[in-house]
């Protein structure tokens, strides 16, 4: 996974990133690690579509904002 952000709330981070899976798509995965350093990885999406990608991760970005996340 290549990592494009890092986000921070009470102890807790969030990393997102990319995956290539193909010539024309990629995975969005998320990294959380808490105060214990548990670390979970999930797959979010896979996007087919360059034109996906942006906006998709413009709207985690927008959400974790609302949420009191901040950017590392």
């Amino acid at each position: 996974m290549v990592a494009l952000f890092r986000y921070g709330k009470d102890g807790r981070t969030r990393s997102y990133g990319l995956t290539t899976i193909s010539e024309t798509a990629v995975e969005v995965w998320v990294e959380s690690m808490d105060a214990r350093r548990t670390r979970k990885v999930r797959r979010l999406a896979v996007c087919d579509d360059d034109e996906q990608i942006e906006p998709f991760l413009s709207e985690i970005r927008r959400e974790l904002e609302a949420g009191g996340w901040s950017e590392l």
